[in-house]
């Protein structure tokens, strides 16, 4: 059993903390840099929340592979953790930062890890590390570990949900009634779905209509009916953006609108978004099956999953 974990805290903190959720360790060192330290602090928070122990690292250079060696042993020392049985998740940080990890888990005999998460599944890959030998000890496709909420607490420093969409009056407009639609034939088939949510600390204020899990795997949605525009592409882009949900966040627009225009198009596949056009939307009314299976199945396939 592995009693203690070293990681590598990168500018995306979903492949730190997936590991630690899978494999419980009883004690975390989270080595980070001053550029990634609101991301430890925000992971920190989050694993205290089981009980954990969770110790913090900052790297003076992180691109000075003997500095940062010794900063880790130093640090794993002082800690009195080099002798026991040590994992290191060499996923995250700088190049520099992975080397000396793993330079420190051979000299040590220590496991390494490394979460795979370029495609739609989140595969853990563990290796033991015996002498001048790399032994491939598991290679599993991790179970659901996390909440939408965990998603973002990790991500952002925090954030308010709103619901669907309300006129100054606070009834649900025309588009409140699209964003019910799409949230209400969407939730029986994935995971969790969760409407309005509000990052904090943002100048100029993103909403995010929906945000959509299924098994680890998030994604956002802006929602449109009436005259579609690059104001909905633009928000994706921002929210989806290294800055504040990250690299690993599907991005979905949907647009309920009868012509969507062909540089609208254009413009949505240039920025990785997946367009869902439903031409067929009247205000107020359910979808229709065909639209509702088109919604369900774009969804799902991009999440990696199946139509339930």
């Amino acid at each position: 059993m592995t009693s203690k974990m070293v990681v590598l805290i990168g500018e995306q903190p979903i492949p730190n903390l997936l590991p630690v959720l899978h494999i419980k360790p009883t004690a975390v060192l989270l080595v980070q840099t001053k550029f990634t330290e609101p991301t430890g602090k925000r992971l920190k928070s989050r694993l205290r929340q089981d009980g954990l122990e969770v110790q913090s690292l900052t790297i003076r250079d992180p691109y000075d592979i003997p500095s940062i060696r010794q900063n880790i042993q130093e640090k794993l020392t002082h800690l009195g953790w080099l002798s026991q049985t040590l994992l290191f998740n060499v996923t995250g940080g700088t190049k520099p930062m992975s080397i000396s990890a793993y330079q420190l888990a051979q000299q040590n005999n220590c496991l390494i890890l490394y979460l795979q998460s370029e495609g739609q599944q989140t595969r853990m890959r563990r290796y033991r590390l015996d002498a001048d030998q790399i032994i491939p000890e598991a290679n599993e496709i991790l179970p659901t570990l996390i909440t939408i909420d965990d998603y973002l607490r990790v991500y952002l420093p925090g954030y308010s949900q709103t619901g669907f969409s309300k006129d100054q009056h606070g009834n649900i407009d025309a588009g409140g009634r699209f964003e019910k639609i799409i949230h209400d034939t969407l939730k029986p088939h994935v995971d969790e779905v969760m409407a309005g949510v509000r990052p904090e600390g943002v100048k100029k204020q993103i909403d995010i209509d929906l945000v959509i899990r299924q098994g680890n795997q998030v994604g956002i949605a802006e929602i449109k009916t009436g005259g579609a525009d690059k104001r909905g592409l633009d928000q994706l882009s921002t929210a989806g953006g290294r800055a504040y949900l990250g690299i690993y966040t599907a991005k979905f627009w949907i647009v309920g609108v009868r012509d969507l225009r062909s540089e609208l198009r254009a413009l949505a596949n240039a920025r990785n978004v997946n367009i869902i056009h439903l031409p067929g939307y009247r205000d107020g009314k359910k979808l229709n099956p065909k639209e509702a299976n088109r919604l369900i199945n774009t969804v799902l396939e991009k999440l990696g999953s199946r139509k339930r």
